[in-house]
């Protein structure tokens, strides 16, 4: 387990540089493996200033606007299982709503860091609900977007999850209310919230 999840950590760095399924600015990479097939949803991207003046570099720093924006829609929005953060949740609804009936039937496996952890618990939890098998969640840095109820209903769902933290990561205090998806794990090593730092704690944990 410690290899596998340290490989779906570096994943998740890869898939902020690649993505395959993107919609409303959630960025996905999909990667089919020999098993499964692995989802790894992208995390907030913070640089607002433009590198030029080409649209593509004005249009990826609009995007990282709207990832801001969305991340501060945290007022609760309620479902049938409980409460949930509007934004995350919003956009992993689109993101299903767009790519389910594309995707294969293979099982999944879905991690994500930050932003892209919590809509990966909403994405997983969409996707068991449509039929997928969805054999686990891994997430890193995950800010809590759950009431007690809808991560109860989440472990109903009987899918194996785990969530990281590093010490010092700032995303356990937002947003001012609810719960991760599940406890979270702390990991030692290097401080704070970049995902460069979870692949180094969960190598140096890999390699004990």
């Amino acid at each position: 387990m410690k290899r596998r999840h340290l490989a779906l950590a570096e994943l998740c760095e890869r898939a902020y540089t690649e993505a395959t399924h993107v919609t409303s600015e959630v960025e996905v990479l999909a990667v089919n493996g020999d098993e499964h097939l692995y989802l790894a949803v992208r995390g907030t991207e913070t640089a607002i200033k433009p590198k030029s003046w080409r649209w593509a570099d004005i249009k990826g720093a609009l995007g990282n606007i709207r990832d801001i924006a969305r991340d501060l829609r945290f007022y609760p929005m309620r479902t049938r299982h409980g409460r949930a953060h509007r934004g995350f949740l919003l956009s992993a609804r689109r993101w299903i709503d767009t790519f389910a009936a594309k995707l294969p039937p293979s099982e999944i496996i879905i991690c994500g860091h930050s932003k892209g952890a919590a809509e990966a618990s909403h994405i997983a939890q969409r996707l068991h609900e449509k039929g997928f098998t969805v054999k686990e969640i891994v997430l890193f840095g995950e800010p809590s977007s759950r009431s007690q109820s809808s991560r109860n209903y989440l472990h109903s769902l009987n899918i194996p999850t785990t969530s990281y933290i590093n010490r010092r990561d700032w995303v356990r205090h937002t947003p001012p209310w609810g719960y991760p998806s599940t406890r979270r794990r702390k990991l030692a090593g290097k401080k704070g919230h970049a995902i460069g730092n979870y692949v180094h704690n969960l190598k140096q944990r890999a390699q004990r």
